[in-house]
């Protein structure tokens, strides 16, 4: 008798979470998907699926889902995922990519089969790279007669100036009863 001791092995995400920035070097990133065991097997096969802002990035199915495969004693193998880039400021874009059906088309069955490990899923955080302008709080108080500080800041790409236009207005104080109304242009280097 002769005893097949190929493994599918144990197939999971290397990390549960990680982050790019949305203009990353060369516009991809690997999310990478591991195996372990021992004498492992060719033709081992599992699933993906994206789903969250799948439209901030772009699969090599082209596609939200695909498959990948899994070489004799390959140990990893990288979801190569191109990031959507666009000149508009957001939020941070998050898509989550979720492992399933792991399956050997060799010799890796019955209690060799491959599965699915302790990190079937992982979220891919794109942090945006337009800057973002925005008040420090939603509101602010002042004592009639005082001088309110208003603080706004910059996030995101801190490359280049940004300029803001602001004016006062709104609310229930009158302007020049109760306020001295200004505006203008607010740069940030």
């Amino acid at each position: 008798t002769i005893l097949d001791n190929d493994n599918g092995g144990t197939l999971q995400f290397a990390a549960a979470a990680q982050t790019v920035g949305e203009n990353v070097a060369g516009g991809k990133t690997n999310v990478n998907v591991t195996r372990t065991g021992t004498a492992l097997a060719g033709g081992i096969l599992v699933d993906y699926t994206a789903t969250g802002d799948t439209s901030a990035v772009t699969l090599p199915s082209g596609n939200t889902s695909g498959t990948l495969t899994f070489g004799a004693g390959q140990t990893s193998l990288p979801l190569v995922v191109t990031i959507v880039t666009n000149p508009t400021a957001e939020p941070d874009r998050n898509v989550s990519f979720t492992l399933s059906n792991a399956r050997s088309i060799g010799p890796a069955i019955g209690a060799n089969a491959p599965s699915l490990g302790i990190v079937p899923m992982t979220t891919l955080k794109i942090v945006d790279d337009e800057p973002r302008v925005q008040f420090g709080a939603a509101t602010s108080t002042v004592t009639e007669g005082g001088v309110a500080t208003i603080t706004v800041t910059r996030t995101g790409s801190t490359s280049g100036q940004v300029m803001v236009d602001y004016a006062t207005g709104g609310g229930t104080a009158v302007p020049n009863t109760h306020y001295t109304p200004g505006g203008g242009a607010l740069p940030f280097p």
